[in-house]
């Protein structure tokens, strides 16, 4: 399936399943046309406060009527809590429109990987779906947290 095309222009865009789109930070404009073309949830990973943030992206999307949900992780200290509470997050919303985003579609695609080997999916394909968007085994943190998921028996 496609990405619509109001969509193309948000920064690093992909998508990861038929429900699910992932990508870098979007702006407010981007955002309205996610609500337009039928985003029911996004979930951001990056931080709140930083020169790339949104005043206010929990607002927009309330007053949009899309579901916000916030796992802030500092990109130096990926946590096996936060791919917990990501995981969490992804359950909760099975089967909606979902729009994953940080700032540059890194730790979303890590995540989303994460997620996918986690529900059985191969880890050298999810592997090598990452690293078309970046390399992780140069940044020691996400290499290790990668090696830690493995698929639900």
């Amino acid at each position: 399936m496609s990405i619509p095309g109001s969509l193309q222009d948000i920064p690093a865009i992909r998508r990861f399943s038929p429900t699910v789109l992932c990508a870098g930070h979007p702006t407010e404009a981007q955002l309205t046309a996610c609500a337009r073309a039928g985003v029911e949830v996004v979930i951001n990973l990056s931080l709140h406060g930083q020169p790339y943030s949104l005043p206010d992206e929990a607002g927009l999307l309330a007053s949009l009527g899309v579901e916000y949900i916030h796992i802030p992780v500092i990109w130096d200290v990926p946590t096996s809590e936060d791919v917990a509470r990501f995981f969490e997050a992804m359950r909760t919303t099975a089967g909606r429109s979902t729009l994953v985003h940080c700032v540059k579609n890194m730790r979303v695609t890590a995540f989303l990987a994460l997620y996918a080997i986690h529900q059985g999916g191969d880890r050298e394909h999810w592997l090598w779906w990452i690293r078309e968007t970046w390399e992780p085994d140069e940044y020691p943190a996400w290499a290790g947290l990668l090696a830690t998921i493995s698929p639900v028996h």
